[in-house]
């Protein structure tokens, strides 16, 4: 169901999420109280954009792809809302352009740039999040981390690390990391050709570990402040295994 620039996002008692979109600005952001989950595009992109929704196997599956006789070279952009549960889990893959995921508790991220930025502000739950071209940056995030970028850098602010081990590596890149003081936490470096600076307290024998590489860039690790992580992370320990 939907209207010239709303569609209706169908989800079950488990939100599952799969979009495509060829190109644009995405936001995922949660659905107000007594709000339905939804897709919402500008008028101006709503014109030069066909959206395909249908459910598969428990998911609902999102497509956006340019018109067939768009003029490439117009002035217009493509900008698109999802509006969905908090503890939604979404498997993301955009060719070009921007993600930007706000206000989580309780998701699962699987996202994949090819050339775009990805972006994270108050987000608690499992990552997985890669950029071809692109970076990838978080404020006040929180749970488990698989993070990649190729050719691009990658910033985050931690505020909580579940115990297992956690990935973040740039192939062309910096690696900057600020973690909220008093983790106990085992971190690892590893860069081919940069320089590495750890301002973080480390304990070998930690239960959470976070390994940081790249193989041409600098790798940075600082002490935030002493801020708590937002109540109500239920992250399982068998997801950071």
């Amino acid at each position: 169901m939907h209207n010239e620039t709303t569609w209706q996002l169908p989800f079950g008692d488990t939100p599952e999420l799969e979009l495509h979109a060829e190109w644009g600005n995405l936001t995922i952001t949660p659905v107000e109280p007594g709000g339905s989950p939804r897709l919402e595009l500008s008028r101006q992109s709503a014109e030069h954009m066909r959206v395909h929704v249908d459910q598969a196997g428990g998911a609902v599956r999102v497509a956006l792809e340019p018109e067939r006789n768009i003029n490439w070279f117009g002035n217009w952009e493509a900008r698109a809302v999802m509006y969905v549960p908090r503890d939604v889990h979404a498997h993301i893959q955009t060719n070009a352009g921007s993600v930007t995921v706000q206000d989580l508790l309780d998701c699962e991220l699987g996202i994949k740039a090819n050339a775009g930025k990805i972006e994270l502000r108050n987000v608690y739950g499992l990552m997985h999040l890669a950029a071809d071209a692109g970076s990838v940056n978080g404020r006040e995030v929180g749970g488990f981390f698989d993070v990649e970028t190729q050719a691009g850098s990658v910033r985050l602010e931690i505020l909580d690390l579940q115990p297992g081990e956690h990935r973040i590596r740039a192939a062309m890149g910096s690696v900057r990391v600020e973690l909220l003081r008093g983790m106990d936490v085992c971190i690892e470096t590893r860069t081919s050709l940069g320089s590495v600076r750890n301002g973080y307290p480390s304990r070998q024998d930690a239960p959470t570990r976070l390994v940081l590489s790249t193989e041409m860039g600098s790798l940075r690790i600082d002490e935030g402040s002493s801020r708590r992580p937002r109540p109500g992370m239920r992250i399982q320990s068998s997801n950071a295994s």
